[in-house]
């Protein structure tokens, strides 16, 4: 059973790099069944990637709920390994000993973030609330760690994003705030920041603070020169609010 699984996750995996989602989807399914029936420790990890998998399918056939369904299912398992540390065990038994899940598990960040994600495609956005907050919960068990901890500062990032797209901007500017002062110091993601700081121009336009907002229009170009060079269309559109801003300025 084990090298029929190995082979239908091979296959499948072949069947994306040729773009072939739905025979990669079929493929990854009987990997599943054929896992579950073996239904052992060993195979956990295995079956948590492949529904992983199953779920980059479905998002890339824009069947989001099902890629969402995939990857509660990962997250169930996952969370059930780390309780019993053996195969899968009874879901009410799971739910009830939640609290005891390892807050640094890096599996358990990563379901979370992408459930996160895919509920910010569905315009979903208290569901995408509730899980980037509890994979930046369960990646930092103290607030002072966040500053050493890019992937923290990206969770930072998304929720100050959820915030702004609920129009709640005291909510998204103190967190965009919170991650820029520390993001500043790492090496993250360039349009990570270029996101947050054009987000935060556009809270400060809205709120008549044309030079706040001005001047993170300017941080957001200064880190896409420093990704793409002089010349990119952003920069173009980052200049031409800027200039929107100087006319409304007088």
């Amino acid at each position: 059973l084990s090298i029929r699984a190995t082979i239908h996750k091979t296959l499948g995996v072949l069947e994306i790099r040729a773009a072939c989602y739905e025979q990669a989807h079929f493929y990854f399914s009987e990997a599943i069944i054929i896992l579950k029936a073996i239904d052992n420790s060993s195979t956990v990890i295995d079956l948590i990637r492949v529904l992983e998998r199953i779920s980059n399918v479905n998002t890339r056939l824009k069947q989001n709920s099902r890629a969402l369904e995939s990857l509660t299912d990962a997250l169930f398992i996952q969370r059930n390994q780390t309780l019993s540390g053996a195969s899968i065990v009874d879901q009410d038994t799971c739910l009830k000993n939640a609290n005891a899940i390892e807050s640094n598990s890096c599996k358990h960040v990563s379901l979370l973030f992408q459930i996160g994600q895919i509920h910010l495609l569905n315009g979903e956005f208290d569901p995408a609330l509730i899980a980037f907050t509890e994979a930046l919960q369960s990646r930092i068990p103290s607030q002072a760690q966040v500053e050493k901890n890019e992937e923290s500062l990206t969770l930072l990032c998304r929720i100050a994003f959820v915030h702004f797209k609920k129009e709640q901007y005291d909510d998204a500017l103190a967190t965009y705030t919170n991650a820029l002062s520390k993001m500043n110091n790492t090496q993250n993601n360039s349009q990570e920041l270029v996101e947050a700081f054009t987000n935060v121009a556009v809270i400060h336009s809205k709120r008549g603070n044309y030079e706040k907002a001005i001047a993170s229009y300017l941080d957001a170009m200064t880190k896409l020169r420093e990704r793409f060079g002089l010349y990119h269309f952003g920069i173009a559109s980052l200049l031409r609010k800027i200039g929107v801003l100087t006319i409304k300025m007088g």
